[in-house]
């Protein structure tokens, strides 16, 4: 009886010691991969863990890429030449001396000139049409009806005298006055005061204009400023450069905007003056410079 009793315990027993680690197994569970909330967690912690991506690429100060002396070697030949290089913080300056001397602006006043015409209404963004009356001209691209957009690309000068008449003394001397461009003297007449005559402004004044522009803080209206920006594009160059050209047609010329290096803006109002100088020999010489950067 006693051996029967025994046999029977130890095998009770034998079951409880088999039954323990079973139980303990089931006191901790897998997780259950079909809870939405615990696979959110296993699907998203290795993303977390994703190294973030390095900072896009920014252009190095002025400082760094280019001297006043670097400059000086673009133009030797020309002792009155003048630049200025900015990065809206610093500038660096070749020929400081002449940088705050005024001359006239020739054909880089379109640039206000669109402006000024946008916001009195005399033409608009998408109406700024005007017709050629047949005159004769040096230069075929002239002889055809041009818009604000080809004006600008071809600098056509009757379609800008045109403008000027339309705004009116009273509204162009109002409108300059506001901006502080140059000197802001329209005397000598309504339809050539930036030719050679009464306006006169100088580089360090055409560098701090082309900033305000770009930085939409000149008085008009933003969709006005971000329209004349558009069509200033000079697309004969491998970089981003937009800006005017302007030219006395006897030795003197200008390039006055800015160019987007890795996104960053670099403005320049550059002028020559030699037997040679145009307006489209600085923005060469700038085109030059821009792209060694």
């Amino acid at each position: 009886m006693r051996h029967k009793f025994f046999i029977i315990f130890c095998a009770v027993s034998l079951l409880l010691l088999q039954a323990f680690p079973l139980q303990k197994l089931q006191a901790e569970p897998a997780a259950d991969t079909s809870n939405p909330i615990l696979s959110t967690t296993e699907t998203t912690m290795p993303q977390a863990q994703t190294q973030t991506p390095a900072p896009k690429e920014m252009s190095a100060p002025l400082s760094e890429l280019i001297s006043a002396e670097d400059l000086a070697a673009y133009f030797d030949e020309y002792p009155n030449a003048v630049m200025l290089l900015s990065d809206g913080v610093s500038q660096i300056v070749f020929n400081e001396p002449f940088s705050t001397q005024r001359l006239s602006p020739y054909s880089t006043f379109k640039i206000c000139n669109s402006l000024i015409a946008l916001e009195e209404g005399v033409v608009s963004i998408d109406d700024s049409q005007r017709r050629w009356d047949g005159t004769e001209y040096n230069r075929r691209e002239l002889m055809q009806d041009q818009d604000m957009a080809s004006a600008i690309k071809y600098s056509a000068v009757w379609y800008y005298q045109q403008l000027a008449i339309e705004v009116g003394e009273t509204a162009m001397q109002t409108r300059l006055n506001a901006v502080g461009y140059g000197n802001m003297d329209i005397s000598g007449g309504i339809d050539k005061f930036w030719l050679y005559s009464s306006l006169l402004i100088s580089s360090q004044e055409q560098l701090d204009f082309i900033i305000r522009l770009y930085r939409n803080e000149l008085p008009f209206s933003r969709d006005n400023m971000e329209y004349v920006k558009s069509i200033l594009r000079q697309d004969a160059y491998p970089i981003e450069i937009y800006g005017k050209t302007g030219s006395s047609g006897d030795g003197n010329g200008w390039f006055v905007g800015y160019t987007l290096l890795n996104e960053k803006p670099y403005f320049f109002a550059v002028y020559i003056e030699g037997t040679d100088a145009s307006g489209a020999l600085a923005r060469d010489k700038i085109a030059e410079i821009l792209s060694k950067f």
